[in-house]
């Protein structure tokens, strides 16, 4: 297959996680043998970092490229109607210059529903088999914004096939807007399958745990601060959460004021290396989101082996189960805290290579690369 594949984004040193997940699969594709191209338009503002025009890249042997003309962020919030022309109008000219360096696809294969619109009508007028995969958390949002509700309703129909990436969001999806999805979970990079040999843990002096998110209101990393103030064992503890984000002051004020600054550090942004190597020293990964599609984050802490506590937020209760951590409710300080304690008495007894061997079975890059390559295929063999 010949295979364009819309993305948010291309990861960089200064942003490693924008369009990680889209490199993950096109890097999983080409390894099953089909032709894979990133494409992306970029919607936000910053201008020290933005070439005006195509910006073309090769990452991994995969071409990328990319296209910036104007913020449609900033658009969006003048003209909801503009926006969405010049989205298209983006989108068909990164399609064109695509298409001049790779040729016609066979599939387009696009990340979020804002990229399937990008190319929605294109494909209708090219006779291109559209599969959207579906991560955003808008759309597990309550109630659903307007301008969500009208994205989705105009771009799904041209889909050939929606994927989900989690039964939770598939079910969104359904309720919401009366579209049957296909669930296939994300993938866990392989910079987190880097060994097989998963070592028992050890009791230590000082129980290290790690979270990992963007330092956003709806990650929660404020009641897990809290939580973690009002946690009763005596045990030595620390915990450093990895990301960055304009919640970045307010929390770091919020650790002053509860006098935890010697226990959490706000680590800041890591490339998936850097995360890997906190994991691996780590005892415990937790996560206290109001708000996910899947997690990510869980499968590549279950990937190194350790226990984990999240919420019930939509994505982590179909990752998290008594083999390998603790589920709690979303915003509920005192029973996070509690969860906490228990993983402080018991973190050492959990099986670490149960945990890294379950998640490699469900979520390693082979078995989520050819669930995808099957519903691609599919699609263009309806076609």
């Amino acid at each position: 297959m010949n295979i364009f594949l819309i993305s948010r984004g291309i990861p960089t040193s200064d942003n490693p996680t924008w369009g990680n997940f889209e490199l993950d699969q096109a890097k999983e594709l080409q390894k099953l043998g089909h032709d894979v191209t990133i494409l992306c338009v970029h919607r936000r503002l910053r201008l020290k970092k933005r070439k005006i025009g195509i910006t073309s890249q090769t990452i991994d042997n995969i071409p990328c490229y990319s296209l910036f003309l104007m913020p449609l962020a900033l658009i969006s919030c003048i003209s909801k109607a503009l926006a969405n022309r010049a989205r298209e109008s983006m989108g068909k000219m990164v399609y064109n210059y695509a298409v001049k360096q790779k040729g016609l696809p066979d599939i387009i294969y696009a990340h979020y529903l804002t990229n399937m619109a990008l190319v929605s009508r294109l494909c209708k007028e090219n006779s291109i088999p559209l599969v959207g995969i579906e991560h955003w958390s808008e759309l597990n949002a309550k109630p659903i914004k307007p301008y969500v509700r009208s994205l989705a309703m105009n771009t799904y129909p041209y889909c050939s096939r929606i994927i989900a990436v989690s039964d939770s969001l598939r079910n969104s999806i359904k309720s919401n807007f009366g579209f049957d999805a296909i669930t296939i979970n994300n993938l866990v990079s392989a910079d987190f399958l880097l060994s097989s040999d998963v070592s028992p843990t050890p009791e230590r002096s000082t129980i290290e745990f790690v979270s990992v998110g963007a330092l956003l209101p709806r990650k929660g990393h404020d009641i897990l601060i809290k939580a973690f103030s009002k946690i009763k064992s005596k045990k030595e503890w620390h915990l450093n959460i990895i990301g960055s984000g304009p919640e970045k002051a307010n929390l770091q004020q919020l650790i002053d004021s509860l006098h935890l600054h010697d226990n959490i550090t706000l680590a800041g942004s890591k490339n998936k290396a850097e995360v890997h190597e906190y994991l691996a020293k780590g005892d415990a990964f937790v996560l206290a989101s109001n708000c996910e599609t899947f997690g990510v984050v869980f499968i590549e802490a279950t990937a190194t082996g350790l226990p984990v506590i999240g919420t019930v937020c939509g994505g982590p209760e179909e990752i998290i189960n008594d083999s390998n951590g603790i589920l709690v409710e979303k915003g509920n300080v005192g029973q996070l805290a509690e969860a906490i304690d228990r993983m402080i008495d018991t973190y050492h007894d959990y099986d670490k290579e149960i945990i890294a061997r379950e998640c490699r079975e469900k979520y390693s890059p082979d078995v989520i690369g050819r669930k995808i390559e099957k519903v691609l295929l599919e699609a263009i063999n309806e076609k």
